[in-house]
């Protein structure tokens, strides 16, 4: 691949594309390290925008690099075909704009088609930096930074913000996979208007993404994937909002999550999804599905103080308690089990809590023998329907079903389910003004 590498009249370059190996000797081998190589090609881009150029084979660094706007490394090829292997202990790759908000627009630049590992980093590494660019395209994997404050995917605007971009990463046996971050306040903390798409692979301890100083995605998508492998003593996380106390949140986002728990030792999962006291995850719609297979979800501690609302698609079983919008209400949204949200206030130990909110879909298995769920978030003087899936057990005595809470006589006491093991009863639960609450069976059939 010969170099695109332009040039001004005064001979400076003026942007490009340049071919590490060809210009500038990288070794694509593995053997020998490649730092002189990338620092001779960046100090050739300058200050302006181009790409560099990486055919395929594993390259060595310990030097960290600093990418300005419109710079990237692209290399044409699928990830798995280029690795950048990673000695350092600090950032490897930062893209930023250091004058942001003075020069130019700030156009972030493309970097896809290769993996960053981390095997040999230091404890406290970071395989990939992105901040205080828009529109920036990311396409690459990046695995094994498990130092004790490594970070695998690190989006931290330091003078400005990152919005418009479009990421793809998939991230491997990360300590933090994925983290956003932002020194300041205001502005800093916008990743706005966005789409994310992470697939993390998350072993025990590990967290998946992390939303802390109070950043937030407002608008856009936030799509995860992934494996959570079981542990003794699993204290990892899918997703955590607001870990520090920040008023860290997701709104207006198109959210889809669909994890997978558990391994062949049926040992604990990591929590699904935790969010901090001043924390937000709300006015979202997608699909949530937290599936368990032999490992089981733990539920997050701290206290309920926490704001939710989803509309959409959820999974839920017979091992929790609440499930919705538990915002207008105050209480915690947390996950235990293989698919549901549970509360922690002490008034709803041991009984489930439905609350209602127009355009909901729920997915419940119950328990063998009683279950009791309370109609709850009910707003006065709205209209709010929801359709309720209720499965009966696999095996064992059937489970019966009985509504607590504000309503009519049409919606209380214990509803009418099929009794035989496996069969799914579909009920519609609805008000007409917050205050008196209907609940009637619509149908039955195998699930």
């Amino acid at each position: 691949m010969a170099d695109s590498l332009s040039h001004n009249a005064d001979g400076t370059p003026a942007g490009g594309t340049i071919n590490l190996v060809e210009s500038y000797d990288a070794d694509p081998t593995g053997v020998n390290f490649s730092d002189t190589a990338m620092a001779k090609a960046l100090m050739a881009l300058g200050s302006n925008p181009g790409d560099i150029a990486l055919p395929a084979g594993t390259y060595k660094y310990q030097d960290s690099y600093k990418f300005g706007p419109g710079q990237g490394i692209v290399t044409g090829l699928d990830n798995t075909a280029v690795t950048l292997e990673y000695y350092g202990d600090g950032v490897f790759i930062h893209a930023y704009d250091p004058n942001f908000g003075v020069i130019g627009s700030s156009p972030g630049g493309v970097f896809s088609g290769f993996t960053i590992d981390g095997t040999k980093a230091g404890r406290a590494a970071k395989g990939f930096q992105l901040g205080d660019l828009n529109s920036p395209t990311v396409n690459i994997a990046i695995q094994n930074f498990t130092g004790a404050a490594a970070i695998g995917a690190w989006f931290a605007n330091v003078v400005g913000w990152s919005e418009y971009g479009t990421f793809r990463i998939d991230t491997y046996n990360n300590t933090a996979n994925v983290v956003f971050d932002a020194d300041g306040s205001g502005s800093l903390t916008s990743y706005d208007a966005s789409v994310f798409m992470f697939t993390l692979i998350l072993y025990p301890g590990q967290t998946g993404v992390i939303w802390r100083g109070s950043c937030q995605q407002y608008a856009g998508s936030l799509t995860l994937y992934g494996q959570c492998w079981g542990g003794s003593s699993n204290a990892g996380t899918v997703m955590n909002l607001g870990p520090d106390g920040s008023g860290a949140g997701v709104r207006n986002v198109r959210v889809d999550i669909n994890f997978e728990c558990g391994d062949d030792t049926g040992t604990v999962g990591p929590v699904s999804i935790a969010l901090g006291r001043a924390a937000y995850f709300m006015q979202n719609i997608g699909s949530i599905s937290f599936r368990n297979n032999d490992g089981r979800f733990q539920a997050s501690t701290g206290l309920p103080s926490y704001r939710f609302s989803h509309a959409g698609w959820m999974e839920f079983d017979a091992s929790g308690d609440v499930l919705g919008n538990a915002g207008a209400s105050g209480f915690g949204l947390q996950v235990q089990g293989g698919s549901l949200w549970t509360g922690t206030a002490a008034t709803y130990a041991g009984d489930g809590v439905i609350y209602n909110g127009a355009g909901d879909y729920f997915a419940t298995t119950l328990a063998s023998g009683a279950n009791t769920y309370a109609l709850a978030n009910l707003v006065p003087g709205r209209a709010q329907k929801l359709i309720w899936h209720v499965v009966q057990p696999s095996f064992g005595a059937a489970g019966t079903l009985t509504l607590t809470g504000a309503k009519t006589t049409r919606g209380s006491g214990a509803l009418t389910l099929s009794s035989t093991n496996g069969y799914e009863d579909v009920i519609e639960i609805w008000t007409p003004d917050g205050v008196h609450v209907y609940a009637v069976v619509l149908g039955t059939h195998f699930h």
